[in-house]
C-alpha cells in the first residue's frame, strides 16, 4: 500500500506478483487484494478495484478478525463513490461482527468505527477511530480516516471542518511521500467543492471535525 501511495506502480506490481507467487495456497490472502485493488484503482479502474475486494470477500469471506479487516474500509468507501450500498453496508456488517470477536482490542473496534461513519456519515465514530489512530501513532491510518472524515463533513456542509481534515490529511501524507494518497484526497475533496487552504504561520494542523470558535 505504501508503494502504491508514492505512486511507484511498476514497484508495486512487482511486489503484488512476488507476494502472490511466494503464498501457499489457501493461506489469508492479507493485504493483496487491498494492494490489487488500490492499483487499479490508481490506474483509473475504480469498478476493478472494487471487483477485486468483492471477489475476495466472496471467496473467502472474513471469519475473524484479522489484518484482512483492513480491506474493509476501502472496500466501503469505493463502493459509496460507484453508489453500491449495498456492499458498502455489507463490508459495515462484517466490520462491526470482525469487532465483536475482539472485544478488549481496540484497533478492531477504530476500523469498524472508520467503516461505518463512512457509510452511515457519522463524524462522531470517524472521528473516535481517528483519535485511536492519532494515540498509536499510526499515521498512514490517522490519514486516510482525516480523509474520510474531510468527505464526510463536506458532504454535511462543513466546509470549514472539511478543509481542517484536508489539511490534517495532507500533511500526514506528505510526511510519508504518498504523493497519490494526496492527489487523491485534494480530488476526492475538491469534487464536494473543498479544497485546501492556508494556515496560519506556525499554526499546528488542526484534527477535522474540530469545532469552530464560537461567534463573537
Amino acid at each position: 500500500m505504501i508503494l502504491v501511495g508514492r505512486d511507484r506502480r511498476d514497484a508495486a506490481r512487482a511486489a503484488l506478483t512476488a507476494a502472490r507467487a511466494a503464498a501457499p495456497a489457501g493461506t489469508d490472502p492479507g493485504y493483496l487484494p487491498l494492494a490489487e485493488a488500490l492499483l487499479a484503482e490508481r490506474d483509473g479502474d475504480p469498478h476493478g478495484a472494487l471487483a477485486a475486494l468483492r471477489d475476495a470477500l466472496c471467496e473467502e469471506p472474513p471469519g475473524r478478525w484479522s489484518h484482512r479487516a483492513f480491506w474493509l474500509p476501502d472496500t466501503v468507501r469505493i463502493a459509496l463513490a460507484l453508489g453500491d450500498r449495498t456492499l458498502a453496508a455489507t463490508a459495515v456488517t462484517l466490520a462491526g461482527a470482525l469487532a465483536d470477536t475482539a472485544p478488549g482490542e481496540r484497533g478492531p473496534r477504530a476500523l469498524a468505527q472508520r467503516c461505518r461513519g463512512l457509510a452511515e456519515g457519522e463524524p462522531g465514530a470517524l472521528r473516535a477511530a481517528a483519535d485511536h489512530y492519532q494515540r498509536q501513532g499510526m499515521r498512514l491510518c490517522l490519514a486516510r480516516t482525516q480523509e474520510d472524515l474531510a468527505a464526510v463533513l463536506a458532504a454535511q456542509g462543513d466546509t470549514d471542518g472539511a478543509r481542517r481534515g484536508l489539511n490534517h490529511a495532507v500533511d500526514l501524507y506528505q510526511l510519508l511521500a504518498a504523493h497519490w494518497y494526496t492527489a487523491r484526497a485534494d480530488a476526492r475533496l475538491r469534487a464536494l467543492g473543498v479544497r485546501r487552504g492556508p494556515r496560519a504561520p506556525g499554526a499546528a494542523p488542526a484534527p477535522a471535525g474540530t469545532p469552530s470558535p464560537p461567534p463573537n
